[in-house]
């Protein structure tokens, strides 16, 4: 038919679902807020000085730093060893590196509250990444 005028359909209307980020890299993302967060708050309401180094930008760079470490690590496990295998090794690792930077905390020359405050944010951020690195079916 000449000069036949187009039906929109539907998919020319409604803009397609946008895909789901995957749990890691939500994980990467979320945990520098998290840090952030705790950071504010255990200086602000709580009066902490974690100032011996552990500035707001400090932490949340840090933060996102190590969220970027451990989602390559993952991927560079599962290439190698397969997803059980390196799930198992991620977490034991990853335990293993929130128990160092806890006990890393002991000699620091801060007020025991800050101490505590320090050990409040680094498992606030492990609560983010271990699972999230961990979780099973993600999208990566």
């Amino acid at each position: 038919m000449a000069g036949a005028i187009p039906v929109q359909t539907q998919e020319d209307i409604v803009p397609p679902t946008p895909k789901p980020i995957g749990y890691r890299l939500a994980g990467v993302l979320l945990a520098p807020g998290v840090a952030a967060t705790m950071h504010l708050v255990l200086t602000g309401p709580f009066g902490l000085s974690l100032e011996s180094g552990f500035g707001l930008m400090t932490v949340t760079l840090a933060t996102l730093a190590v969220g970027m470490v451990a989602w390559i690590a993952v991927m560079l496990l599962e290439q190698g060893l397969g997803k059980e295998k390196s799930r198992r090794i991620w977490m034991a690792v990853a335990f293993g590196a929130l128990a160092a930077s806890i006990l890393a905390i002991v000699p620091a020359d801060v007020t025991t509250g800050a101490k505590w405050g320090l050990v409040a944010l680094f498992s606030a951020v492990a609560v983010v990444l271990i699972p999230t690195m961990a979780a099973r079916g993600q999208k990566d």
